[in-house]
This record gives C-alpha cells, sequence and structure tokens, in this order.
C-alpha cells in the first residue's frame, strides 16, 4: 500500500494523539506537547488533502502557519495574546480542513477503509475546531464554561486561557457525541449557541454523512467479495482435469 493511501489514516492517527494522549501528558509537557501535537495534526491535514487541490492546499498551510506561528512563539515566553491569536486561527485552519476532507470525500462512490478513516478524521477535526472556539470564547468571555473541579487535585486553571486545552478537548468530545455528562455547564448566551451547534451537526454528521459512507462503504465490500468468488469460480470451472480419467465434455477420443 502507497504512503499516499494512507494520508487519512495518518491524520486519523495524529488526531488520536491530541485528543487521547495529548491530556494524559499536559501537565507534564505543558506548551510544548501542546505544540508538538497540533502541529503533527496540521502535518497530517496538510498532507491529506489531494496535491491537484492546489489551492486547498494553500489556504490550509496560510492558516496553519497563522495557527502555529503565535502557539510556538508562546510556548518560548512570547506573552498570552500569541496564544489568543493562535486560538482564533485554529478554529479557522481545523474548521477549513474538516470541510476540505470532507468535500473530497462527498462524491465518493466507492468508499475504502482509507475513506473511512478520512470520514472519522472529519468528525474529530470537527471536534478540534469546536474545542478551541471554546477555549476563544472563553479568552472573550471569562467564565463561559463553569468547571468543576478535579479530582485528583490537579488545577485546572493553567496558562493564558482560563482553563488547559485538554479540558476544552473533553468539553468538545463529550459535546459532538451527545454525551452530556453536565459536569461543565455553558454560562453565556455565546457558549450555549457554540455547545448548541456541535451537538446537532455531531447528530448530524453520524446520522447522514457517515452513515452514507458506511452504507457505500458496505456495498463496494460486497461488490468486491462477490466478484472475487466469481472469478474464483470460473478458474476452477476452465481447464480443470476430469478425475475420472474422461476427456472433457464436447472432445472425441477417436
Amino acid at each position: 500500500m502507497s504512503t499516499t493511501r494512507l494520508r487519512f489514516s495518518v491524520l486519523l492517527a495524529a488526531l488520536v494523539g491530541l485528543l487521547l494522549v495529548y491530556p494524559l501528558v499536559a501537565d507534564a509537557s505543558g506548551g510544548v506537547g501542546l505544540g508538538v501535537s497540533m502541529s503533527l495534526v496540521v502535518l497530517g491535514v496538510v498532507r491529506a488533502i489531494p496535491r491537484e487541490n492546489s489551492r486547498d492546499q494553500a489556504t490550509a498551510l496560510v492558516l496553519a502557519a497563522a495557527h502555529l506561528i503565535p502557539v510556538w512563539a508562546w510556548t518560548s515566553g512570547a506573552p498570552a495574546p500569541f496564544l489568543h491569536a493562535g486560538l482564533a486561527a485554529a478554529v479557522l485552519f481545523y474548521g477549513y480542513a474538516a470541510a476540505a476532507v470532507l468535500f473530497y470525500l462527498a462524491p465518493a462512490q466507492r468508499v475504502t477503509s482509507e475513506e473511512l478513516a478520512g470520514a472519522a478524521s472529519v468528525y474529530l477535526l470537527l471536534g478540534v475546531a469546536w474545542a478551541v472556539a471554546y477555549a476563544f470564547i472563553d479568552v472573550l468571555q471569562p467564565g463561559a464554561f463553569a468547571f468543576p473541579p478535579l479530582s485528583d487535585g490537579v488545577e485546572t486553571r493553567t496558562g493564558p486561557a482560563p482553563h488547559h486545552i485538554a479540558d476544552y478537548l473533553y468539553v468538545s468530545l463529550v459535546t459532538l457525541t451527545t454525551l452530556g455528562f453536565g459536569d461543565v455547564l455553558p454560562t453565556t448566551r455565546a457558549a450555549r449557541s457554540l455547545v448548541v451547534a456541535e451537538a446537532v451537526t455531531g447528530v448530524f454528521y453520524t446520522t447522514v454523512v457517515l452513515a452514507r459512507l458506511v452504507s457505500v462503504f458496505a456495498a463496494t465490500s460486497g461488490a468486491v467479495a462477490w466478484s472475487t468468488r466469481s472469478d474464483t469460480e470460473q478458474e476452477r470451472g476452465h481447464g480443470s482435469p476430469d478425475r475420472s480419467g474422461s476427456a472433457p465434455r464436447g472432445t472425441s477420443t477417436a
């Protein structure tokens, strides 16, 4: 399998790292862990966009630079507004990345496991986009989200953002999947509007977009399996020797 065909699998792996691995090491790694995790996702996004879509790639690169440069500047000691600017650009970047990958997958008439990895990547990109949007709105309106204290005693209020980015990722994924634990509450109208929009988007995506791609994948897999079985049966039916020793039908023994 070529590396090009793994473009969506690589992106999905980077997103899983950001959403599942980074929160576990967030306190120990600080801003460097966030910068590395987001950089890997950015590389996965740029790699996932087909090369023939040069405009999409150029747009993604510009937004990626606007997103990562302030984040890495903040990890190097720059003031908090650098991170805030990076969060604002991140909302645009992750939203654009999700749309670019989705528009590539939407017209597909044949879906493989790689396209399903792309569909899962879009779902997680939406989660990341909303997470940074929550962080940004909490910067503009401090207290927009009411977080409970963590039971392990770790302080969530670290860094220039009102809470840790890992906390916003948690809120976003819980909302996107409509789990609705209720432990974190939006307290402003802007925050509530974002939460409602994400919940509706999550339901719509899984029931319409993802369901369609999975059904096409099932049909494609079934067609491929039937074609392979038919070819195998045809090969067995031609030129196979008769174990009884008699000549094949239609030939003379004379």
